[in-house]
């Protein structure tokens, strides 16, 4: 407070007072136009005995080295609002009258924000929060919240992915948290268009951390008859109150789900009868990027019936010599049937392929039957 000296000279007392609050009293004495000084007068307020307004819907937000506090706007009726009171503690706060705070910063009663950067993370901390008037007058109740703490991403690495002759894909790969012992992961494959989420794995889900985690991933079930590169990307979750969550992509790496196509199977070279039992297959299957590595045979006659009696896998050739046409005794007649199965490099199997052709022996008189072949019949396996 200033005065300048006046043309009403005089002994005063000052004094002042805004919204119920009062200052102490000043005696003064003013002289007429002496000296033109302005003299300052300091007044102390005095209590009006009423503290500030609760802080309402205190919430506290973790992250990664932090914990953010929010609240709704203070209402600030009196006018006379000085700082917000910020406190923090290790157990439960239920008074503060024996805690010093921790910041006292907030001098705008329209800050609804507090970050508190000096957490430790994967500690528990409570936090109580008062307004304090010019007066020194806190609220009566603090505004409370806790336990709450503040909690690290979990971080992914060495990621090594490939697709094994069996047609799973077998990912490994570390994972490290600073505060939890498991975290819970999950699996995504690009498609070419957006990510997808991996259904038919195992080693997703609630895992331990550490080194050299294995998801295996029956990658036709997910993403089938596709040939080509592809990458997948692990996604981890600690689950906690603020869910940290971190992921990362593997490089890209071929897959084959395809079965084999172009398939192809001749008697003999396609001829349409044979004298002999004993006969040449030629065979042709395209295995895309894996490549082709087995085949196997059914020389089941039963024309109606589903193939069975099948031979072991063998390497893959395009030409199989010396394989008889045997009789079934449920179908006695000379019309036989050779079916085959392809298998390439990544495990996928063809559909069952086939080709049917007519057997003419000598009969025990010398003659001969002459019928039609069909070829290329494609049956269901069982």
């Amino acid at each position: 407070m200033c005065i300048r000296d006046s043309t009403y000279p005089g002994h005063y007392y000052i004094t002042a007072s805004k919204n119920g609050y009062k200052s102490s009293e000043v005696s003064i004495e003013i002289k007429p136009k002496e000296t033109g000084e302005t003299i300052e007068i300091i007044l102390n307020i005095l209590d009006d005995g009423r503290p500030p307004s609760s802080i309402q819907n205190l919430r506290a937000t973790p992250g990664d080295g932090k914990i953010v506090l929010t609240w709704d706007k203070f209402d600030n009726l009196a006018g006379d609002f000085k700082n917000f009171n910020i406190y923090r503690s290790y157990s439960e706060i239920s008074d503060v009258s024996q805690l010093t705070p921790i910041d006292t910063s907030i001098t705008n009663p329209d800050v609804i924000q507090f970050i508190d950067n000096t957490i430790v993370n994967g500690v528990d901390y409570y936090y109580a929060i008062t307004a304090e008037d010019i007066a020194g007058n806190e609220s009566l109740q603090p505004a409370l919240v806790g336990p709450v703490r503040g909690n690290s991403a979990p971080v992914i690495s060495n990621i090594e992915v490939g697709q094994d002759d069996m047609g799973k894909a077998r990912i490994k790969y570390d994972i490290f948290d600073n505060e939890q012992n498991k975290v819970f992961i999950e699996l995504e494959y690009w498609n070419g268009n957006d990510w997808r989420k991996v259904e038919n794995a195992i080693g997703i889900g609630f895992q331990n951390i550490g080194s050299g985690k294995v998801i295996v991933w029956e990658v036709r079930k997910d993403f089938p008859n596709y040939d080509g590169n592809i990458k997948i990307k692990i996604i981890a979750d600690d689950k906690e109150k603020v869910n940290n969550i971190t992921w990362k992509e593997s490089r890209d790496f071929l897959v084959d789900t395809q079965p084999p196509t172009n398939l192809s199977l001749l008697i003999n070279g396609g001829a349409e009868y044979t004298y002999n039992p004993v006969v040449n297959l030629t065979l042709s299957a395209n295995g895309g990027s894996s490549g082709m590595k087995e085949m196997r045979f059914s020389n089941d006659s039963d024309l109606d019936g589903i193939a069975d009696n099948w031979s072991e896998w063998e390497p893959y050739s395009p030409s199989k010599q010396n394989f008889v046409l045997t009789e079934n005794e449920e179908n006695p007649s000379n019309l036989r049937r050779v079916m085959v199965e392809f298998k390439d490099g990544a495990g996928n199997t063809s559909i069952t392929f086939g080709e049917i052709k007519l057997t003419i022996l000598g009969d025990a008189n010398g003659d001969c039957v002459v019928a039609v072949s069909y070829t290329h019949l494609t049956l269901p396996t069982n």
